[in-house]
């Protein structure tokens, strides 16, 4: 897409110096042939040039899908077994490691091959800690190291910092309101009755609050870290 852009700009660039050229061209009409011819030819080599360039470009993006793919297959291989011994895992998570250090694929396939790379990690995830609780600290903590290794990551992990205190500060008030409403309810079968509702309202809350304030955790811990 960026390329797209470049290749835009310059053909505006082109066109726009084309103007000038028939705005500002010398008077003699032999002169201005030759110079024409001149500038044209630089041009046409630039352009050959950036084509070849982009080309290469393409062709080094279908070879990074091509490795993802088999890469992708061979963890997927490992992790099929609803058990998996520990080498297998160990190998899947290398393998993994390997994925994420492939550069740019074609645009129309990025979607697809993350989305693949996603149910593989997630795969991983699962057969390598089955405790759910376990596993979702296992990805939040990779989360935030990709992002903390990611250019720009001061300016992400802070807008993600304060999405998370945000959030937090929002659950923190449905708590006290729950705890609240349960010190007001009457004594009784209709009120024994919200009182349990509430109950399981507030503890679902504080549940929330608990995952949120861990989240918040690690991603100060890798923020830290970097």
């Amino acid at each position: 897409m960026a390329q797209h852009h470049f290749l835009s700009h310059l053909s505006h660039f082109w066109k726009q110096l084309q103007r000038e050229w028939r705005q500002t061209g010398p008077d003699d009409y032999k002169e201005a042939r030759k110079l024409q011819k001149r500038f044209r030819k630089v041009c046409d080599t630039f352009f050959n040039q950036l084509k070849a360039q982009i080309a290469d470009e393409h062709k080094g993006q279908e070879a990074n899908l091509n490795r993802k793919q088999a890469l992708l297959d061979q963890i997927e291989a490992l992790l099929a077994a609803e058990a998996p011994g520990t080498e297998a895992i160990d190998q899947a998570a290398d393998l993994m490691h390997e994925v994420e250090n492939i550069g740019h694929v074609p645009i129309k396939q990025k979607d697809r091959i993350n989305g693949r790379i996603r149910a593989a990690q997630n795969l991983l995830f699962t057969r390598r800690e089955p405790d759910p609780d376990k596993r979702r600290k296992l990805a939040q903590n990779a989360k935030y190291q990709a992002m903390a290794a990611h250019p720009g990551a001061d300016y992400r992990l802070d807008k993600e910092e304060r999405r998370l205190i945000g959030r937090l500060r929002q659950i923190e008030e449905v708590v006290k309101q729950y705890e609240n409403n349960i010190l007001f309810i009457a004594k009784g079968k209709k009120g024994d009755s919200l009182r349990n509702e509430i109950t399981v309202q507030l503890e679902q809350a504080r549940a929330e609050e608990k995952r949120v304030r861990a989240e918040l955790k690690a991603l100060r811990t890798a923020s830290h870290a970097k």
